[in-house]
């Protein structure tokens, strides 16, 4: 079963924008009727992190990964 991360209280949040909200942003940049500045401030989505999406960086999940694929930890679970 995966764990459950709790986030020190007043630490970085991480991600606090849905995925259609970042898809849109980005469409919105690529079609030209937004620069990514502009685009950053209505959409609340950090610049560096729509930049990074535009050019494919920085793909993988943020946090440690884990030692079990999630068939495996299905497995697991319903073994026990």
């Amino acid at each position: 079963m995966p764990r459950v991360y709790k986030r020190a209280e007043g630490s970085r949040t991480y991600e606090s924008y849905s995925d259609g909200t970042l898809v849109e942003a980005i469409q919105k940049i690529q079609t030209g009727k937004m620069i990514l500045r502009k685009a950053s401030v209505i959409y609340g989505i950090p610049s560096g992190t729509l930049s990074n999406k535009m050019n494919n960086k920085h793909t993988k999940s943020t946090g440690h990964p884990l030692t079990f694929t999630e068939k495996e930890e299905e497995a697991f679970v319903s073994h026990i």
